[in-house]
C-alpha cells in the first residue's frame, strides 16, 4: 500500500479578541487566554470542514492500519494479512502559519494565518502479479475478492495544547503548548526521477524559512500500540479484474464519513500457516490430520509496511530515489522450541516507518538484514511484544542499521513447531480449513495413527466412540 498526496493552503484566516500585551517565554510571545481560544476555534472551523470534505472525497489525513483478506465464494474471509500501520501524517496534517496581526491602542487585538493542509489518495500495487493472475486462475470458483479494510484513525488533534504560543517551526511550545510540526509518507505532487513517482518521508521543514513562525498544533494518539480499533470494509477488488501496477483504492464517496456502518473484519492472520502431516484420515466428511508440524506464516517483506522508495537529500536539497533489499529473521519460541522464520522483500524499498506486525504471540525476536545497491549489508535488531487485542506480536523496528549484528539467534533453530498430541480437523466438506475449535489434544505422546469403529467392538458400543486414536501413551477414544 502507498499514498499520493497533495498539498495545498486556506485563504487568509483571522481571529480576533480582547486587547492584550503577549509576555515573551523562551523567545515566544504567548498568547493570552482569550487570544489562544479565539485562534483555535478559527483554525478548528476550518480543519474540521476541510477534514469532513477530505473523508467525503475518499482522501485519508490521519494515521490508520490497513489489511487485506481474501473473500470465499460462500462469503466467509481467508489469507488474512498482518496490519499495515499507514502514514498521511504523522500525527497532524495541518501547519499554522502566522501572518500578521494588527494592533489598537498599543494591544495586539487581531491575528491573521493561513492553515496548510495534506491529504492523500490510497493506492495498492499487486508485486507478484503473475503469480496472483495464476492462482486466481485456478482458484477462481473459490475465491471472489481481495477485500481491504481499515480501521478509523489512529489520532486527533490535541485541542488542549494548540495555539498556546507563536514560535519557529518544530521549536518545543512553551507552557504545554504544542510546536509547529507536519510530516507524512506519500508521493507527493507526483514527484518523480526520470519518470518514476518517489514515494518518501516529507517534512515542512523542506521549504520553510528559518524566519518564519507558527501557531502550534498537534495530534494525540486515540489508541495505544498494544491495543486496536476495528477494521471496517472499505473496498473490493474482484479478482477477475485485477491489474497490474499501481492502482487506486476504489472508495465510495462518503465511506470514511460512516466506517462505523461498514462490515467488521472477523477472523485473525494467526489461523495461516503451512500444516505438514504425516497421517491423514477422512470420516465423518471432515480431514483428521496427526504428526502435525506447522510452519509459521511468512509474508512478502514489501506487504509489511508502507511502500517508501526514496528520501530527502539534505546537501542537495532534493529528492533521491533510495531502495534497498530486505531479509528478515523472525525468531518463535513454542513448544520447547526456537523456530526462525525468513521473510525476504520481493521488490526494492525502503524501510522508513517502525511499527511491524507478526500474527504468532510466540514471536520474541526480529532481525532486518538490509543490502544496498553495492551488495553492503547492515542489520537492525528488535523485540516483539505481545499485541493485547490482535492475536499476535508487534515492534517498533530499530531503522539504525549496524554493520555488526550480532546474528548467534540463528544458531541451534528450527523451521516448524511440531505437535505430535494433536489432532487437526477439517471444516465439514472443507478439507482447506483447519479452525482452531477443531484442534484436539490427546495425552502427553506421539500420535500413530487413527481408526474409526466401523463396527461395534462391544454390545451397545456401535456409535458411541467412532474415532479411535492410538498414541505411545495409550488409545484414546
Amino acid at each position: 500500500f502507498r499514498l499520493r498526496a497533495s498539498m495545498g493552503n486556506s485563504d487568509m484566516l483571522s481571529a480576533s479578541f480582547p486587547g492584550f500585551t503577549p509576555s515573551i517565554i523562551l523567545n515566544s510571545p504567548i498568547l493570552s487566554i482569550e487570544a489562544s481560544q479565539a485562534v483555535r476555534d478559527t483554525v478548528l472551523a476550518f480543519t474540521n470542514k476541510y477534514t469532513a470534505d477530505a473523508k467525503t472525497a475518499g482522501l485519508f489525513q490521519y494515521p490508520f492500519m490497513i489489511r487485506y483478506a481474501y473473500r470465499m465464494y460462500d462469503g466467509t474471509l481467508n489469507y488474512i494479512s498482518s496490519p499495515v500501520k499507514v502514514y498521511p501524517s504523522y500525527g497532524i496534517p495541518y501547519l499554522i502559519h502566522y501572518t500578521g496581526y494588527e494592533v489598537n491602542n498599543g494591544l495586539y487585538t487581531k491575528f491573521n494565518m493561513v492553515v496548510s493542509h495534506v491529504a492523500s489518495k490510497l493506492y495498492y500495487e499487486i508485486t507478484n502479479f503473475d503469480e496472483v493472475k495464476g492462482s486466481v486462475a485456478e482458484w477462481g470458483e473459490l475465491v471472489k475478492s481481495i477485500d481491504i479494510f481499515i480501521t478509523p484513525p489512529l489520532y486527533t488533534v490535541d485541542q488542549d495544547s494548540m495555539c498556546k504560543s507563536i514560535s519557529p517551526y518544530a521549536y518545543l511550545g512553551p507552557m504545554g503548548g504544542s510546536s509547529a510540526f507536519l510530516s507524512y509518507c506519500a508521493n507527493s505532487g507526483n514527484e518523480n526521477i526520470n519518470g518514476k513517482l518517489i514515494y518518501r518521508c516529507h517534512n515542512a521543514s523542506e521549504s520553510i524559512n528559518s524566519n518564519q513562525l507558527f501557531f502550534g498544533m498537534s495530534g494525540k494518539s486515540l489508541v495505544d500500540d498494544d491495543s486496536s480499533l476495528p477494521f471496517y470494509l472499505i473496498s473490493s477488488i474482484d479478482v477477475k479484474k485485477i491489474q497490474s501496477g499501481e492502482n487506486i483504492v476504489s472508495i465510495e464517496n462518503g465511506a470514511l464519513n460512516s466506517l462505523e456502518a461498514k462490515e467488521v473484519m472477523e477472523g485473525d492472520s494467526n489461523l495461516m500457516g503451512t500444516i505438514v502431516a504425516k497421517h491423514a484420515f477422512p470420516y465423518n466428511a471432515r480431514l483428521n490430520l496427526t504428526g502435525v508440524t506447522i510452519i509459521p506464516p511468512t509474508f512478502p517483506l514489501e506487504s509489511c509496511f508502507q511502500y517508501a522508495n526514496g528520501e530527502y537529500d539534505n546537501e542537495t536539497k532534493k529528492a533521491v530515489e533510495k531502495t534497498y533489499s530486505y531479509k528478515a529473521y523472525i525468531f518463535i519460541e513454542a513448544e520447547k522450541r526456537k523456530v526462525m522464520v525468513q521473510f525476504l522483500s520481493g521488490i526494492p524499498m525502503n524501510i522508513v516507518d517502525s511499527y511491524f506486525f507478526y500474527p504468532n504471540i510466540n514471536a520474541k525476536e526480529l532481525i532486518i538484514e538490509r543490502i544496498d545497491n553495492n551488495g553492503v549489508k547492515s542489520y537492525s535488531y528488535s523485540k516483539l511484544h505481545k499485541h493485547e487485542t490482535l492475536n499476535g506480536v508487534y515492534g517498533s523496528i530499530n531503522t539504525s542499521f549496524s554493520s555488526t549484528p550480532d546474528m548467534s539467534l540463528i544458531t541451534d533453530t528450527e523451521i516448524g513447531i511440531p505437535y505430535p498430541n494433536k489432532i487437526y480437523t477439517s471444516d465439514v466438506n472443507d478439507p482447506f480449513s483447519f479452525p482452531a475449535l477443531g484442534v484436539c489434544t490427546v495425552g502427553t505422546g506421539t500420535i500413530i495413527g487413527l481408526s474409526s469403529a466401523a463396527k461395534a467392538l462391544s454390545q451397545g458400543q456401535f456409535g458411541q466412540f467412532p474415532l479411535y486414536c492410538f498414541s505411545t501413551d495409550g488409545i484414546w477414544a
